[in-house]
């Protein structure tokens, strides 16, 4: 299992409009005023919001709680699996 050290989330910024106004995609929702792709992360645990943005090819944006965003830096184990 490899480990990712030191995950600060307070560096991400949350998308600031509207979520329910966004158009849905496979995705989540585009956001009409930087037309990214946003992701929903409210629900997802800390090591999920780490490996979406450490393992993505293209920039991540994304919708957070403010309590995701405010959590210390910790290390967090993501297993990743070679072919």
């Amino acid at each position: 299992m490899n480990s990712i050290s030191n995950i600060d989330l307070s560096k991400l910024k949350s998308c600031d409009q509207n979520w329910e106004k966004m158009p849905e995609t496979e995705r989540g929702r585009i956001c009409q005023k930087c037309n990214e792709n946003i992701i929903d992360f409210r629900n997802k645990s800390k090591a999920d919001i780490a490996k979406a943005h450490v393992f993505s090819e293209i920039n991540i944006c994304g919708i957070y709680t403010e309590k995701q965003l405010s959590a210390p830096k910790e290390e967090i184990k993501i297993r990743t699996f070679k072919n």
